[in-house]
């Protein structure tokens, strides 16, 4: 490999040249990264050819010749932004972001540039494409050079110091501090290594029959979640605040009255494992779940208590206590110190679990509970600023719609034609009600909430023992409420049954779109209770994964077609822009008086982003604050 350093604008002029006649070159940025709004270039890299690189030092601390990171990003922004090139990045997002914070830099995006036929893209972003075709084992670029390249890649913490944030407690590396020579070599094999696994995954694409996914939906979404997360979302800080201030005092309210369930009302350690065994199980005579652990006692797990909770208030205050508990330690604690100086959070959202679905960090909003959950009011910290209000479109039990899609049970997708409330026709169906569907609601609340479960329960597959636990009945009764489940729609168990053959026979399942989830364990003998369990466990997956997975794809395609009608109808960022999205919601901020037409624009792309055998229906709600659109 090649190492060339570019230090003078000389030099730079001759690599712009050959980034001039470049159809395909790759870019990595090395960055002493503190957050967004203290973010500086420490360096850039650039191969043509997967054999050699150049690397341009711009904010190292050692005193030698470098240029300045403003004059080498402004001299490069005409040639990135210009259509026909394609960049290959690992990880693109971050790279994308760094791009346009420090140089203004933004990729074309126009929609005809996505096309699987021509193989072309304004990017490439090798860890996407090493997730199509591999969800079983690490997509990170140093994991995929061993495995693929038989090349072992430095660490950047094997070179650079790191240091904590004095606000977050994240860990921040300093390249910085690295010679210039050293984290030479290091950057420019960040640039050189995708070269060579795009040649193989290229294959891999092509073989898989993932192009068209790769091309035409994951590129443009890697697009779709850099916007999203440059944007961020407003924060009210003083109600987050007022919230920080008072849940303490909420906090100690809830232990009293737990402590007041308690015989004699004395105090003790409800974090404690054996404390709340000698207080449920011996002194309420509460009947335990389970068998004991290594440690002797019986669990207290969520589910367990939520079969408790029905009969006894203990339990059930209890759990209020774990959640504000969990509130305050995750949420509260964690929202204030992600606070940039606009007054907005902006999350890292992340693509690479198995099913697809986004999951975040620093801070987690994917954990947002959802309305009915919402137990302390957290979506009413999220707010529109002046001017602009909020749209907040949630699709209408996507889960349930696709698992009728794909059992074809007639009784499942006759209640969606007929647009009935689909846990209250379960609930005939499975206590052969005599009211009319549309009365089941009132007159069998109760009852419609065990169809509810047994609804949901059926998309993970779950067995008597959960069962039993969600609905609170004995495991007896709950294995003859699924039999006759299965009795009134036999599309679903046919369903399962062909998944786990499915799986077993070619060791993957696939999503609407065609991406695939590799599970191996589905193929084991389980001969020994070890293997059985995990291949019982890989056949739960094979039939969760395609309804799981797929959700992801509608509300992927969803995105990607509103971000493009946004555009194509002339409203700019500042506009109208997806801010979040949590569950199967989408959160957008808008200006005031457009908010009526961009909510028809997101309602008709999220019911139109795919066809199902069932309708798909997106709930559209408009306020200043999350909490209000309904």
């Amino acid at each position: 490999m090649k190492i060339l350093i570019v230090r003078t604008e000389t030099e730079l002029a001759e690599m712009l040249s050959q980034l001039e006649k470049a159809d395909t070159y790759c870019l990595d940025t090395e960055t002493l990264d503190r957050g967004l709004f203290d973010l500086s270039l420490v360096g850039l890299s650039l191969s043509f050819d997967g054999k050699r690189g150049f690397y341009i030092p711009t904010g190292h601390a050692e005193e030698s010749a470098q240029l300045p990171a403003e004059l080498v990003l402004e001299k490069m922004k005409p040639i990135l932004e210009r259509p026909g090139k394609m960049c290959l990045m690992h990880n693109a997002k971050y790279d994308l972001k760094v791009l346009k914070v420090l140089g203004g830099i933004e990729f074309p995006q126009d929609a005809e540039l996505f096309c699987s036929k021509e193989k072309k893209s304004p990017i490439y972003d090798t860890m996407v494409a090493a997730w199509l075709l591999d969800t079983e084992n690490e997509i990170g670029l140093k994991a995929l050079s061993k495995r693929y390249l038989k090349h072992t890649m430095v660490e950047l913490s094997d070179i650079a110091k790191k240091e904590k944030h004095p606000v977050t407690g994240d860990d921040v590396y300093r390249p910085d501090l690295v010679p210039i020579d050293e984290l030479a070599k290091y950057a420019i094999d960040d640039a050189v290594r995708p070269f060579q696994l795009k040649q193989i995954f290229d294959q891999g694409l092509e073989k898989w029959g993932l192009e068209k996914v790769f091309y035409e939906l994951e590129m443009p979404y890697v697009f779709v979640l850099t916007d999203m997360e440059l944007a961020g979302v407003l924060i009210n800080r003083e109600k987050l605040k007022e919230f920080y201030e008072e849940a303490p005092d909420k906090l100690k309210a809830l232990e009293q009255r737990i402590f007041a369930c308690r015989p004699g009302g004395e105090e003790f350690n409800i974090g404690s494992q054996p404390q709340l065994n000698q207080v449920l199980f011996k002194e309420l005579g509460i009947k335990p779940l389970g068998e004991k652990g290594k440690s002797g006692h019986y669990s207290t797990k969520e589910e367990y208590m939520e079969v408790w909770a029905n009969k006894h208030e203990i339990c059930k205050l209890i759990l209020d206590y774990r959640k504000l508990d969990k509130l305050i330690g995750t949420y509260l604690t964690g929202l204030s110190k992600r606070i940039d100086p606009d007054g907005r959070i902006r999350s890292d959202f992340k693509r690479f679990i198995s099913t697809g679905r986004l999951s975040s960090s620093r801070p987690n909003l994917q954990n947002i509970p959802r309305p009915e959950n919402d137990l302390f009011g957290l979506r009413s910290l999220f707010i529109a600023p002046e001017g602009k209000t909020l749209i907040v479109a949630d699709y209408s039990q996507i889960e349930l719609r696709i698992l009728a899609h794909f059992s074809r049970d007639p009784k499942l997708m006759e209640a969606y034609m007929k647009g009935e409330d689909i846990h209250a026709a379960t609930a005939k169906a499975l206590f052969d009600l005599p009211e009319p569907v549309s009365e089941v609601k009132e007159k069998h609340g109760e009852l419609r909430s065990i169809a509810k479960n047994y609804n949901f329960a059926m998309v993970y597959e779950a067995g008597v023992k959960k069962l039993a636990a969600m609905t609170g009945t004995t495991e007896s009764r709950a294995k003859q409420l699924r039999e006759k489940y299965f009795d009134r729609f036999p599309g679903i168990e046919r369903y399962q049954q062909w998944m786990h053959h499915r799986a077993e026979r070619d060791g993957y399942v696939k999503t609407l779109v065609g991406r695939y989830r590799h599970l191996s364990a589905a193929q084991l003998p389980g001969k020994t209770k070890k293997e059985n369990a995990l291949k019982h466990g890989a056949f739960r997956q094979a039939s969760n994964t395609p309804i799981q997975g797929s959700a992801a794809d509608v509300i992927s395609i969803a995105m990607r077609n509103i971000n493009r009608r946004l555009k194509d109808e002339g409203y700019s960022r500042d506009e109208a822009q997806i801010v979040l999205q949590v569950h199967d919601e989408l959160i957008l901020e808008v200006v005031e008086e457009a908010a009526q037409e961009v909510a028809k624009l997101v309602a008709s792309e999220m019911e139109n982003a795919v066809k199902l055998r069932v309708p798909i229906v997106a709930d559209v709600g408009i306020a200043p604050i999350w909490s209000e659109a309904k």
